[in-house]
Formats: structure tokens, sequence, C-alpha cells
């Protein structure tokens, strides 16, 4: 079924196996050697190969490692702008990648995996890439949202 059809954000058949206890530690490794090299200026394309023929990584693990892997410089700046705890928002003027939030949010509804990136940020392997449009599990990820924002708010959100 094509990402356009998808009527849920969950797992796809096999990420139990891609995504095992014995697999998260093969891909914690990987992404040291993945981050060492980024962090050495390779390109991400050539490091990613590299990296993933090395410990013969699946199409979809390519994807998590490639999603949670930043060079440290990029890791540095993002720490910069992030905030230390939820408090922090209120009053405060806030910017959000909306369509971000709501596949994050419908992917973790949905039990799909996600994966927490060297620079903190949560990250999902859905691929939507601009063909975003609502699941059954969007209206639940739309009131999650406006719940924190009621809890924490911003002075505005753009």
């Amino acid at each position: 079924m094509s990402p356009g059809k998808r009527k849920h954000r969950g797992p796809a058949p096999k990420d139990h196996q891609l995504f095992s206890d014995e697999q998260i530690s093969i891909l914690k490794a990987a992404a040291n050697a993945y981050c060492w090299l980024l962090d050495r200026d390779y390109s991400a394309r050539a490091a990613l190969k590299i990296v993933g023929d090395h410990f013969k990584l699946r199409e979809r693990q390519r994807k998590a490692l490639d999603r949670c892997c930043q060079p440290s410089q990029l890791v540095r700046e993002i720490s910069k702008r992030e905030l230390t705890s939820k408090k922090e928002m209120i009053n405060q003027p806030i910017i959000i990648d909306g369509f971000n939030l709501l596949i994050i949010l419908e992917a973790a509804i949905s039990s799909a995996p996600l994966f927490k990136g060297r620079d903190s940020l949560i990250r999902d392997i859905s691929g939507l890439h601009g063909s975003y449009h609502k699941i059954s599990e969007t209206p639940s990820a739309i009131q999650l949202a406006a719940d924190f924002f009621k809890t924490y708010p911003p002075s505005h959100i753009l």
C-alpha cells in the first residue's frame, strides 16, 4: 500500500525484527561510527553507505540511522535554541513545524518506531516528505498538541 493510501502510521511489518533489542545494540554501534564519519566531514550519503554496508543494515534501519545522527556542530547549534523545561515555553513565542509534530504524534499513537536523535529531537521514519494526509490518529494527535499548549501556553505560536 502506498503511503498516500495508508490509514495509520503504525510500524512496518518487519519493524519488530529490525528494531529488536539485539538490533538496537547493533544500531547504536552503527550510529557511533556514522556520527564519527559525519564529524570528519564525510558526506552523509557516503558515510551511510559505508556504515550501513559494514553493519549489514536494512533500508529502514539505515533511514533510522540517518534521521538520528547529526554532526556535532549541528547538535551544538540546536542545543543553543532548545528549551530545557516545558515551563520555559509559557508566555514565550514558539515556532513549530506543525506537520512534523502531527506526524510524530500520529506515529506514537500508532505504535510506530520513534527515535531520539543525537540532537535530542524525536524523529520518525515514515518518510512522507510533502505528502501528508489526515489519518485515523490525526484528531487524537491534534488534541494532544492542543492540550499541551493549553497547559504550557506560549505567547504565540508560529
